[in-house]
């Protein structure tokens, strides 16, 4: 039995990184289609590329070692990571592309400079607030961009995007930017205005909506 088990085993191996490529492209859409992302603007730059990168490894060793009328299956299996990934891969090339160079660069330089300003846990403490903070310079309005992510104690890698403005007079040093109202509710005082933090909102993926502006601006142009 012993000698069953060590051949069946080392056969089965890939199996379970077409699942696991499986799983993680589906994480993926599910954080695109939904107010939900990781943690830190960082891991979500850095999850899609190498989700598609896993997937694409996946890929070649399960199509190998796949029989002829199986590997359509394979290909479905890692159609998701790898088609998401690629989908952001793309948004993120065309941002440095010109004429779209300078504003990829203006973007890249506030995402290095974001910082968390502010946590406040809520009243029953089992959610957690927190502000982050991007500064624009001399380039746009106000101070800075701000964002809010509330997330669950219990649910520690993921934080929902409930509330962003791209225009604030917030600093570095504001602590102050949001209280909680009830379990449910955060005021910000900046635009004096109650934002529910309770369900699910779903949304089109930030990727798709970016390629879509940049199209538009590239048709807009060439007509001009």
């Amino acid at each position: 039995m012993s000698d069953r088990l060590a051949v069946s085993s080392p056969s089965r191996w890939w199996q379970r990184l077409t699942v696991l490529s499986l799983v993680l492209g589906l994480t993926l859409w599910l954080l695109s289609i939904t107010d939900y992302s990781l943690v830190g603007t960082l891991p979500d730059l850095i999850f899609p590329p190498a989700v598609a990168l896993f997937a694409a490894i996946s890929l070649v060793i399960s199509w190998r070692r796949t029989r002829r009328r199986g590997r359509l299956l394979v290909a479905l299996a890692h159609l998701p990571a790898i088609s998401g990934g690629l989908l952001f891969l793309l948004s993120g090339i065309m941002l440095f592309v010109p004429p779209f160079t300078l504003g990829g660069l203006f973007l890249a330089g506030e995402i290095a400079g974001e910082t968390r300003i502010q946590q406040s846990a809520s009243p029953n403490n089992h959610l957690v607030a927190s502000v982050y903070f991007r500064g624009v310079g001399a380039y746009g309005g106000g101070n800075g961009r701000i964002h809010v992510g509330v997330q669950h104690r219990a649910l520690p890698l993921v934080e929902r995007d409930v509330f962003s403005l791209s225009e604030s007079v917030a600093t570095e040093k504001s602590s102050d930017t949001v209280t909680w109202v009830d379990d449910d509710t955060i005021h910000v005082a900046e635009v004096d205005q109650d934002v529910d933090v309770t369900g699910v909102r779903w949304q089109l993926p930030d990727s798709v909506v970016l390629l879509y502006y940049l199209t538009q601006m590239i048709v807009t142009a060439a007509r001009a």
